[in-house]
């Protein structure tokens, strides 16, 4: 079955990778009512069936006028004609950085339409069952709405399925207590809505035989109603085969239940197991059925320890308080919580005083969150985290009383203490740009973490229209999926050095979310820049107050810096040609960096430091015609240029004049656009090399 499984991946994959790029007229595709959702003039479609393919694909297009919005809009299924471009999942282009490709495949997603334009609409005339209960899923959607959070997030959540957005908004909460397993572990809501099931049939004198034939219809039911969701399907799976067995007397082991179900998630998701959920789900429920434990603290000692290894592979840090608030959260959610949701969704009027406990619930998980006890490590190899598996379940597995469990305890503590050093000691430094899209974020991190710098931050530049094209959704800060998530799988719990080098967005946008999830000691800017209202909107009030702010300009001398400051060369309003300029030396590179600065600064730089001499260049303003001037290249010379611009922008960027300067003088060009995450990476002795998320040079 695997082979099959495997050969039949592959052949999906192909099959995206031959159909890139074209352009696709008249695309016919079905879709679900609760499979479309719209933000504004921007529509996202999972299409069930199309005539391309087969295949699911994920449609991202825009609306032409607000007839169509509403025709979307509308609680029934759908056949629609559609115009755009194949594409493929996005791979990650910055290292450690989460692999959305394994998550669209999860989903059966191996086809995305991109740019995509409506064509054509229709409502289906005809309902299936399917069609019928997707319909009722998203009526029970818009009862949510009418709901304040938190109580919304969670009724959509855990009762709903809508994993992606509850996650999105509450994740960072239940992966630093450590709980984030209450929403994939065994869907204790499925058991709860299944025992109540089972006490209203015998209310209602409904024989044991006829109840359960009953719940082998009514359980796959849910699981559409559910959201379909890998722990959803191994919940349902597991109820129903056991409900089978009991209808028609069969005898059955919970493993060979388990085992059973795990094969058919992975025949209908190959890639169950390369998620957190996936790899939480099935490992702590196997647990669960093949250990018995003395009470609940040892149980809950268990399962911490084994879910260790995957929390350091995906999230990079775990909190040692974490059985506490297994033993506190996990009876509250599943006895009071999950209840008081359910009937939220299905009675109304009773958000009032049901929503009550939810809000409490969702102010213990924050104030949990604040306790001391989080632990950063960072991102062990995954033939170290398969390693970490196999003696902690080792560990909880043998018997307390036999001798060598002191031994093989002393082992795991001692394999963890070294990839806690590794990982917080690395040999090597480095200068790594980030593809944080159109803007600049880059990282210079010495050998040892002895001292952690950041220049600019990314951010996203947004342009949100009037009427009815205003969009709603907020999206994830780009750092979060960029420079958060690698410093933190490097184990970085604190920036010495945040440089900003102006006010523009693309450049300091994304400094609350830095600020966030870094203790950040001082920041530098350049003089001026301090009273800029663009400083004051994005940066001034997100800051900790623990942050020390340096205002420097040319010839200032900073304490523990490793840059020399060569521009702005008087106090400014922090514009483009204010903007700071740094050069420092890393290896045996020397590197300059002069965020935006305009030619105009440029040349003046260049008079004020005539013997300027550079290896790295870091383009000015994204390869921007207005910037890059002669002067840099015939003075100081460098022998490699780093272009930091998002892919197909809308400046142009770089322009065509900065490219045939940069091949008029031989320098080798490394670019985000096509190279991803550029690393330049050195050690004591001098020696680096460099490095690129792709081989796009």
């Amino acid at each position: 079955m695997a082979i099959f499984v495997c050969h039949r991946v592959n052949k999906n994959i192909e099959v995206g990778k031959a159909l890139v790029g074209k352009k696709v007229e008249h695309l016919r595709i079905k879709a679900e009512t609760d499979q479309v959702k719209i933000d504004g003039d921007q529509f996202i479609i999972r299409g069930v069936k199309n005539d391309l393919t087969g295949l699911p694909i994920m449609i991202y297009g825009s609306l032409n006028n607000i007839n169509e919005k509403y025709f979307l809009s509308q609680n029934r299924p759908l056949f629609l004609k559609l115009n755009g471009v194949v594409g493929v999942p996005v791979s990650p282009t910055n290292f450690n950085q989460s692999d959305s490709r394994i998550f669209s495949y999860s989903k059966g997603v191996f086809l995305t339409l991109e740019k995509a334009k409506i064509d054509r609409m229709q409502i289906r005339q005809t309902f299936s069952i399917v069609d019928w209960l997707h319909c009722f899923r998203e009526k029970l959607v818009l009862r949510c709405n009418s709901f304040e959070e938190p109580i919304r997030g969670y009724v959509l959540g855990a009762v709903l399925g809508y994993q992606d957005e509850f996650m999105q908004q509450n994740s960072e909460k239940y992966k630093n207590t450590g709980i984030i397993h209450l929403f994939c572990i065994s869907g204790l809501h499925v058991f709860f809505l299944v025992d109540g099931l089972k006490a209203l049939f015998r209310r209602l004198r409904i024989t044991k035989e006829t109840s359960e034939s009953l719940l082998l219809v009514l359980v796959p039911i849910y699981y559409v109603i559910g959201g379909g969701s890998t722990s959803l399907l191994r919940c349902i799976s597991i109820v129903w085969i056991n409900t089978f067995c009991s209808r028609f007397r069969l005898k059955q082991r919970n493993i060979d239940t388990w085992g059973l179900v795990l094969l058919i998630n992975m025949y209908l998701n190959p890639f169950v197991l390369f998620c957190l959920g996936g790899q939480l789900s099935y490992l702590l429920s196997l647990i669960l059925i093949t250990l018995k434990f003395k009470n609940k603290v040892y149980q809950s000692i268990a399962l911490f320890l084994v879910e260790i290894p995957s929390l350091l592979y995906f999230t990079y840090q775990v909190n040692i308080l974490t059985v506490l608030f297994n033993l506190i959260f996990i009876p509250i959610f599943s006895v009071i919580i999950l209840p008081c949701a359910i009937c939220l969704l299905l009675v109304p009027g009773l958000n009032i005083v049901l929503g009550l406990p939810i809000i409490f619930f969702e102010v213990l998980i924050k104030m949990a969150e604040k306790m001391p006890g989080l632990i950063l490590v960072g991102k062990p190899h995954a033939n170290v985290v398969i390693l970490l598996f196999i003696i902690t379940l080792k560990l909880v597995t043998i018997d307390q009383n036999i001798k060598t469990y002191k031994q093989i305890s002393g082992l795991a503590f001692v394999l963890y203490s070294c990839v806690y050093m590794l990982l917080h000691l690395v040999p090597y430094g480095e200068v790594s740009f980030f593809d944080v899209g159109q803007g600049d974020c880059i990282l210079i991190r010495e050998p040892f973490n002895r001292r952690i710098s950041l220049i600019d931050t990314g951010g996203r530049v947004g342009f949100v229209k009037n009427g009815w094209k205003k969009r709603q959704k907020i999206e994830v800060p780009q750092a979060n999926r960029t420079s958060v998530n690698y410093l933190k799988s490097l184990g970085i719990s604190q920036i010495d050095n945040l440089c900003l080098t102006h006010q523009d967005v693309d450049h300091i946008g994304d400094t609350g979310t830095i600020c966030k999830n870094f203790r950040v000691k001082r920041l530098i800017i350049g003089d001026g820049m301090l009273d800029s209202l663009g400083f004051k909107d994005k940066v001034k009030s997100v800051i900790n107050r623990k942050t020390s702010i340096k205002s420097v300009k040319s010839g200032f001398i900073v304490r523990n810096f490793p840059f020399q400051v060569l521009y702005p060369e008087k106090k400014g309003k922090g514009a483009n040609e204010d903007s700071l300029a740094l050069i420092g030396t890393f290896g045996k590179q020397k590197f300059l960096f002069t965020g935006d600065l305009d030619q105009n600064g440029e040349k003046r730089m260049m008079e004020m430091y005539p013997e300027l001499k550079v290896d790295v260049f870091k383009l000015g303003h994204h390869g921007s015609r207005t910037s890059n001037s002669d002067a840099v290249f015939d003075i100081a010379g460098p022998h490699v240029t780093i272009t930091s611009a998002g892919r197909k922008n809308r400046f142009g960027h770089p322009h065509k004049e900065t490219i045939e300067k940069i091949k008029k003088h031989h320098i080798l060009n490394y670019s985000t656009q096509t190279s991803g995450m550029i690393s330049y990476r050195y050690f004591e002795n001098d020696s680096g090399r460099w490095i690129t998320k792709f081989k796009g040079n």
